[in-house]
This record gives C-alpha cells, sequence and structure tokens, in this order.
C-alpha cells in the first residue's frame, strides 16, 4: 500500500521556528511555503522562511508552494534556493583536497529572533565598494556597508542617510602597536574577532558533517553531535598544544 504523506503550510511572518520544530516532532513529513505580492494582508519571502525552518528541523521536508519567478533574477534565485539545507556549497572552482569550500552559503538562527545568512566565493568576488557587503535588515530599516562607506534605508528602501569613508590597515597596526608599547585599548578585542571567525568554522563543519549544529549559546560549542565536535579544534603534536 502506497504510504500517504501529510504536510502543513508555515506561516508567513511570524513564529516559523517554533511552527517548524512542532510539525517536525508532530512526525509530518513536509513543510510548505508561499508567496504573493499580497493576499489578506502582508506576505513573507518563502525561500526565506523554508531557509528559517531548515534552521531548526533535520529531516522533514521542504517545498515551496508559490515562487514569484519574476522577482528574482536567476542569481538570486539560485543563491536563496541553495541556502535552504542551512549549509550549501562545495570545490566549486577547484577539483582539489581543501577542506574549507570556496563557494559556501550558510544560515545561523539566534535567540532572540535573530538570523544571518553569510556567503563565501573566495575565487570569485564582487570589486570592493560595487555591491553591499554587508547588510543589517532591522525593524526600522537596513543599513548597508560598501567598501569604507555605509548607506542607512527606510522599510520602503528609500535612502535617509550616506556616509563615506575611509580605511587603512595603517589603522589597525598603529592601534595593535599602541596597545603593545602604552596599553592603550584595541579598536577590535580578541574575543569579538573569535566571535566572528567562529561563525565561519561552525558553517564548515556544517557542510562537512552534511547536518544542522545546535550550539550552546554562551560558548558557540557544539551540542549533542559528537562527530562535528570533534572538528572543534586541531590535533597538536604533544607538547606544541597552544595553552591559554
Amino acid at each position: 500500500m502506497r504510504k500517504i504523506e501529510f504536510g502543513a503550510t508555515l506561516p508567513s511572518l511570524k513564529g516559523i521556528a517554533e511552527f517548524a520544530r512542532r510539525a517536525e516532532a508532530l512526525g509530518y513529513d513536509y513543510l510548505g511555503c508561499g508567496e504573493h505580492m499580497m493576499f489578506h494582508g502582508p506576505i513573507g519571502n518563502s525561500l526565506i522562511g523554508l531557509s528559517i525552518a531548515a534552521g531548526v528541523t533535520t529531516s522533514i521536508k521542504l517545498m515551496s508552494s508559490v515562487v514569484l519567478l519574476p522577482l528574482y533574477t536567476p542569481m538570486v534565485l539560485a543563491k536563496l534556493t541553495s541556502v535552504l539545507d542551512v549549509s550549501s556549497g562545495g570545490r566549486y572552482r577547484y577539483d582539489d583536497d581543501q577542506e574549507t569550500p570556496d563557494t559556501h552559503f550558510v544560515s545561523f538562527e539566534f535567540e532572540g529572533k535573530k538570523a544571518i545568512t553569510w556567503d563565501g566565493l573566495s575565487c570569485n568576488q564582487a570589486p570592493v565598494g560595487k555591491g553591499a557587503e554587508v547588510i543589517f535588515h532591522g525593524e526600522k530599516g537596513s543599513l548597508m556597508i560598501a567598501g569604507n562607506g555605509y548607506a542607512i534605508h527606510d522599510l520602503k528602501g528609500k535612502e535617509i542617510q550616506k556616509v563615506a569613508g575611509t580605511a587603512n590597515d595603517g589603522m589597525h597596526v598603529g592601534n595593535f602597536l599602541d596597545a603593545i608599547r602604552s596599553g592603550k585599548t584595541l579598536n577590535s578585542e580578541i574575543e569579538g574577532g573569535h566571535q566572528s571567525t567562529l561563525l565561519c568554522h561552525l558553517g564548515n563543519i556544517a557542510h562537512r558533517t552534511g547536518r544542522t549544529l545546535t550550539c550552546d549559546p554562551k560558548n558557540g560549542r557544539i551540542l549533542g553531535d559528537k562527530d562535528a565536535m570533534a572538528l572543534w579544534q586541531r590535533e597538536y603534536e604533544k607538547g606544541w598544544e597552544p595553552k591559554v
């Protein structure tokens, strides 16, 4: 007898993560999500909604019921769909033995209804300053960093502030030397650098293990996955282990 599979439709805007967790716990086979320009009220983006669901589930199948294709360029659509399994990519440019993907898309979800999507394109980077390199999306607008400057837009996409900046490595090197010579406060403490690079390492571990990772929000360490945690640090020659 053919198995009958059951699915559920994700909410469009709020409560996506919790809904997805409950649906998987209840044994549903599918989660679907659609999008419209307007349908009895505001409608979210289906692919982003599915990415959020992917980040908090492990086995339930994901599908898009409606995608407004005219709203996306082929490249943008490919990028959005590629992050649905939380970590996508690989060694696309070179077929070698490196363990870090040269093409990588990762989604992170944090407490307090916060999320980050990160993409790494080490072999095909856009020119600096020619497009948005970092974008912060908030409740009242967005902040886009491009090159050494930034721009702030409201919720309708209107630019309300633009600031041009200058930066060079000399500023950072000088601050580092001043900290050594006179104890001046570092502009970027090492803990902040650790927190930033940790996300890249976790994305690489998720890619190598092929699954979603659940981490301790206090220190980022991986929970309930011994194989993934085995990649947390390198193996050092006896007597050469770094000690803090």
